[in-house]
């Protein structure tokens, strides 16, 4: 019996990295317009932005002037990012995520999120979605 709870444990707390990572959102860039810059989290060089190409939490795109980028969770919500504007993806849990506008405007299409939350915060303000287009 010992040896059936001790397997179970070890069974649990191998699967519960792969639980988190699928409460995360795929985030990615879906489209790319002009100059866009991918800056990593973990300080490595920062690289063109091209479509297809995944984010993680703490990336930031920045758009240059004439360009855009659009970034998708999971497919079914989309945010544009729109030309001067520098985005940070803070938090992409999705029970709770959070964006980071430090300059620039943005269109968010959001699927209904259901008890989820995601907020975008500026310098100036935050504003929280349920599932509508901002």
């Amino acid at each position: 019996m010992k040896f059936l709870v001790a397997t179970l444990a070890v069974l649990l707390a191998a699967s519960a990295p792969a639980r988190a990572q699928e409460e995360r959102w795929d985030a990615r860039l879906a489209a790319v317009s002009g100059d866009v810059t991918v800056h990593s989290v973990d300080g490595s060089p920062e690289v063109s932005g091209e479509a297809g190409m995944p984010l993680e939490e703490g990336d930031r795109v920045v758009v240059a002037e004439g360009g855009s980028a659009e970034i998708a969770l999971d497919g079914g919500s989309l945010i544009t990012v729109r030309e001067n504007s520098d985005f940070k993806l803070e938090k992409t849990a999705k029970g709770e995520s959070s964006f980071f506008l430090q300059i620039g405007s943005l269109l968010a299409k959001i699927q209904k999120l259901g008890n989820q939350r995601l907020r975008v915060r500026t310098p100036t303000a935050v504003a929280s979605v349920r599932g509508t287009e901002f």
